[in-house]
């Protein structure tokens, strides 16, 4: 008699058979393997093929799945989990930069500006490690008390924000409110503004926070792109700000005293925040069509517009000049050309855009 499973593969050649999902259990003789959610929601199609057919993986894949995922899974499995983790720019190599500084008292009594970079910076732990690094420039006023506080502490204490607060904006805002704190303990009555840009290099992301009328401009193919807007006591939201608070404009100042509506120091403005150092935060990811950012004191924009600056720049470095030389040419040519009477001080970040990477 004819083995009826014979038959039965005659029968079956020369046709597709629909393929059953199943899991392999030990009468088949396979160790049954169970998958997790977690594990079928990183595992790639192929994996997952290979393991329905083979019902076991190779020793590098249960390697992986005792790390939480597979290998060859979904790369942005992370990022959908955690909407806040951070994304590489695809294509693009991590920022580089140079940075350069260039100030000029001018025709004033005393320099009450100061200007910081920190250099690279790691966060060990974080999601974000770095490299990081922070810029500013801080221009004082009725004295450099504030300003040299603010050299001296403000990065400190944003490094200690970042190292236990993931939200950037958020590490910002609290290191800035609490050096402004300090400055109120100490009865500091001088003043000063405050523009600053944070870096993170791997990711390409830059946020600028402002606190005042100094001012950081990018350029982007030659074009101006304003990273930050002045805080005067006549900027209506500013001006209602001022207002809810019980402060008074008038003549362009706040309470007839101040002419920009947010200040680091200046403690005999600080009750119910009349003048606050809360920062004004703008976010940008850096292309490769981005050249450059200006951080500058009213002292350069009162006398140049956002495009004048990026336009000098560009016309600086046509002339095959150096970065430095860049920077000292926009404090001369504000001061010299243009007659500024104020303090001058800038700080110039430049991207160094290299070819994509592969």
């Amino acid at each position: 008699m004819a083995d009826p499973n014979r038959i039965t593969q005659r029968e079956n050649q020369g046709r597709k058979v629909p393929r059953k999902r199943t899991t392999p259990t030990a009468q088949s003789g396979v160790n049954p393997i169970t998958w997790s959610t977690a594990e079928r929601k990183h595992s790639s199609p192929t994996t997952a093929a290979a393991r329905r057919a083979n019902g076991k993986l190779s020793p590098l894949q249960k390697k992986s799945i005792t790390k939480g995922k597979v290998r060859g899974g979904n790369p942005e499995a992370k990022s959908a989990k955690n909407p806040s983790a951070p994304k590489k720019v695809l294509g693009m190599k991590e920022l580089k930069v140079k940075v350069v500084h260039a100030a000029s008292q001018g025709c004033r009594r005393s320099m009450e500006d100061e200007s910081f970079s920190s250099g690279e910076f790691f966060l060990k732990g974080k999601e974000r490690p770095g490299p990081w690094s922070f810029h500013a420039v801080f221009d004082g006023h009725g004295g450099s008390g504030c300003s040299t506080h603010l050299k001296a502490h403000l990065y400190k204490e944003l490094f200690r924000e970042l190292k236990t607060c993931n939200m950037v904006e958020e590490a910002l805002r609290r290191s800035f409110r609490k050096v402004d704190r300090k400055l109120c303990m100490q009865r500091e009555f001088s003043g000063s503004t405050a523009i600053t840009c944070l870096i993170h290099h791997p990711t390409r992301e830059i946020w600028v926070a402002n606190v005042g009328d100094s001012r950081a401009v990018a350029s982007s193919e030659g074009k101006a792109i304003a990273l930050s807007k002045d805080h005067k006591p006549n900027r209506p939201d500013e001006m209602a700000r001022i207002k809810r608070a019980g402060g008074v404009v008038f003549c362009g100042r706040v309470n007839g005293e101040l002419a920009v509506s947010r200040a680091f120091g200046d403690c005999r403005l600080k009750k119910d925040q009349v003048v606050t150092a809360s920062p004004e935060i703008t976010f940008r990811k850096a292309m490769l069509k981005d050249e450059f950012i200006v951080l500058g004191c009213d002292g350069l924009y009162d006398v140049m517009n956002n495009s004048e600056v990026v336009g000098w720049v560009h016309f600086i470095q046509g002339a095959g000049k150096g970065l430095q030389e860049v920077a000292d040419s926009l404090v001369e040519r504000a001061i010299t050309e243009l007659g500024s009477t104020d303090n001058v001080s800038v700080c110039v970040i430049s991207f160094q855009q290299d070819a994509k990477s592969t």
